[in-house]
């Protein structure tokens, strides 16, 4: 039993989809392109602002300047982390975090201390023991001290994996009452940018959960595996003048907190109810890393941490797609991809699957702000992956017969409807359709009397390569060639494909048909004489041109379908080639191809006649040429013939009669203006009765 076409269609758009989604699956799994996704997900990271904006006293090179700040960093005393630490607390902020690690206790003495502590004698001994003894450096007493007097300050601690065990490094005073830890260090991924935090180790919180805790404020975590991706909405501040009026976050010198002497315009007030960090903002200090929002500088970790706060404080939580998820996209991109390519042509199919793709593409940045990381490789490589398989399988089964069918085909049957026949063979039937078209007639001038002067095989040849000029040309403008009968072709336009411009595209096909004949007959001129010493002819032809609804469909019987018009304004197009002959003109529309092409073209009034077979009348006229083509002696002889066809429908014909008068004393051989001249002379003497409706009847085909 042969399977109908549409169901074997069907099972090999079904195959190649298999196909398809197999590699695309596979190539999940293996994840092979991992760091082209990290890569290609950089671009949906773009500044944005936050409810929750935050503070940071940076270690910057002001603040570490000899002169105007304190100094080297290493050389720097736990005491200055205290004062700042005071002076920040008296403006309440929610929670202050100390992005620094303090792994050992102080050492040694300074030489501003012994020159305090010598100029006393008596005590000098004793109180340089304290720098030397087992307790307490003083310095690290004064820090522990006030970091035990409050609440709300939260300081760093290392992680780092041992042999594949988690190992947490804790400051030196781990163990004091008030002081909460947080995990600062930051992993980067395998593209070595940071992405993400680790909620919790064993029970110690991240870094800036701890903070969030410290401040007392309200938050919830994803529940996802333990991670939190961090939504970046702030670039590298390296302006130094942008510190201040950064939306996100204010950037404050460690100094200027220190000596509590703010930058102009800043108020310290700003610190209330803020989240402040103290960390490094000096690449001289290292601490940096590059981020996916600004992946080409880097970002110091105190400004990541402040990014890690914001994220969780918004619920501005992100997730990459499942391994499922993206499966789901993929498939859904490959039956896009595979329907386009079974269903449509390979232009069309193409446009289909580079929008799809595209559209995927536009939509990551908007899903994106909805929480959810689109894989960017997976999906949209299953497009190029089912174009390579899907045309791979349709050159090997199809297209290398469809293009010895096509050849053979199109030899015999109009070039469209080949391709109709070829695409999709469930197509061609018996059925036809109502359509708007517009039908275009030729027919050599005399062609009787041609014929019988030439040998039939060169009248022949004469005729293929007129044919060819001709039909080239309406094929060329998007006709569809019926048929050549004789000398005469029918073309019809807007049908099998809709047109909306079928009309302009008949009547340029037209007048490019008239101006392609006189090389045409220059060539035939020059060539040698035909076998037999017959002449190649001076040949002319007509055009009728009409527009309207007809019938377009296959027509004949199983073994013999051809597609064709059918309808009044077939006939009357037909007609209207003929009735060029009465008037001696080139090219006659209708009235409903006027309609159509009002303005675009120049014309001029020919008659309203009645042809042969046909009750009702229709007003004609005579293409000439595209509009503001007319050479100016042309235009004056238009003006004049209009005025006098006006006249002439006014019932003034002696008016009318010195009109057309006008007209021959510049253009004697103007035929259309001889007849109403003619009439005019009648007329005039014999006024027609008030029921003439000016119709002139065709009395032959």
């Amino acid at each position: 039993m042969k399977i109908p076409y549409t169901i074997k269609r069907t099972l090999e758009a079904l195959l190649v989809f298999i196909m398809i989604i197999a590699v695309v699956l596979l190539l999940i799994w293996w994840n092979p392109l991992a760091k082209t996704q990290l890569l290609l997900s950089n671009f949906l990271y773009q500044e944005s602002e936050t409810d929750h904006p935050i503070a940071i006293v940076a270690i910057d090179n002001k603040s570490r300047n000899i002169n105007q700040g304190l100094g080297e960093f290493k050389d720097w005393r736990r005491t200055y982390y205290a004062k700042v630490i005071e002076n920040l607390q008296k403006h309440q902020p929610s929670a202050i975090g100390i992005d620094i690690f303090f792994d050992n206790p102080s050492k040694g003495i300074s030489a501003e201390d012994v020159q305090k502590i010598t100029q006393n004698p008596l005590t000098a001994f004793s109180e340089l023991l304290k720098y030397t003894g087992e307790d307490l450096h003083p310095d690290d007493k004064i820090f522990i001290n006030t970091l035990n007097e409050y609440d709300n300050i939260v300081s760093f601690a290392r992680y780092e994996n041992v042999g594949g065990e988690p190992r947490i490094l804790y400051p030196f005073f781990k163990n004091i009452e008030n002081v909460k830890i947080g995990i600062g260090t930051v992993e980067s991924s395998e593209d070595g940018i940071i992405r993400e935090i680790t909620n919790y180790v064993e029970e110690t919180p991240a870094f800036s959960i701890a903070l969030l805790e410290a401040a007392n404020l309200e938050y919830s975590l994803p529940k996802t595996n333990n991670k939190t991706i961090i939504n970046y909405r702030t670039k590298v501040l390296q302006d130094l003048d942008s510190w201040l009026n950064n939306r996100n976050i204010r950037i404050i010198p460690f100094v200027d907190v220190y000596n509590e002497n703010y930058p102009e315009g800043f108020s310290p007030e700003y610190f209330k109810d803020k989240i402040v960090l103290i960390g490094v903002y000096d690449k001289g200090l290292g601490d940096a890393y590059f981020t996916p929002i600004d992946p080409n500088n880097a970002m110091f970790g105190v400004q990541i941490h402040a990014q890690a706060i914001q994220t969780i404080l918004d619920g501005a939580f992100l997730r990459n797609m499942t391994t499922q998820e993206q499966a789901i996209a993929a498939i859904l991109m490959a039956l896009i991809a595979t329907a386009s390519i079974f269903t449509l042509k390979a232009r069309y199919a193409f446009g289909i699957i580079i929008a799809a793709g595209a559209a995927y593409f536009i939509a990551a940045p908007y899903i994106f702000r909805q929480g959810l990381i689109l894989n960017l490789v997976y999906p949209p490589i299953t497009l190029i992956i089912a174009l390579i398989i899907g045309y791979a399988y349709r050159f090997l089964t199809e297209f290398k017969q469809k293009s010895l069918l096509h050849s053979a085909l199109g030899r015999y049957v109009n070039k469209d409807i080949a391709n109709q026949a070829i695409e999709d063979p469930s197509q061609i039937d018996l059925n036809g359709e109502k359509r708007e078209i517009t039908v275009l007639f030729t027919d050599i001038k005399d062609f009787t009397g041609i014929s019988e002067k030439l040998h039939p095989q060169n009248l022949v040849n004469l005729l293929n390569e007129y044919f060819q000029v001709m039909a080239g040309i309406i094929t060329k403008h998007g006709g569809t060639i019926d048929k050549f009968e004789g000398d005469a072709i029918m073309a019809f336009f807007g049908a099998p494909t809709p047109q909306n411009n079928h009309a302009i595209r008949a009547c340029e096909a037209a007048l490019e048909m008239r101006t392609a004949l006189k090389p045409l007959l220059d060539k035939w001129h020059q060539d040698p004489s035909l076998p037999n010493g017959d002449k190649k002819p001076d040949l002319d032809f007509r055009v009728g041109i009409s527009t309207g609804e007809a019938i377009v469909g296959n027509i004949g019987f199983e073994d013999h379908i051809e597609y064709t018009a059918m309808g009044d304004i077939v006939n009357l197009g037909s007609r209207l080639e003929s009735a060029n002959k009465k008037y001696q003109t080139h090219i006659m529309i209708s009235d409903a191809t006027l309609a159509q092409i009002d303005g675009l073209f120049d014309v001029r009034f020919v008659d309203v006649i009645r042809v042969k077979g046909k009750q009702n009348a229709t007003k004609v006229y005579e293409l000439l040429c595209t509009h503001g083509n007319l050479s100016s002696d042309q235009r004056e002889i238009l003006r004049l013939y209009n005025q006098g066809v006006r006249y002439y429908f006014d019932r003034k014909f002696i008016e009318a009669l010195d009109e057309f008068n006008k007209v021959l004393e510049l253009h004697p051989r103007d035929f259309l203006s001889d007849i109403y001249a003619g009439r005019c002379e009648i007329l005039k003497r014999y006024p027609p009765t008030h029921d003439w409706d000016f119709v002139y009847t065709m009395e032959s085909k």
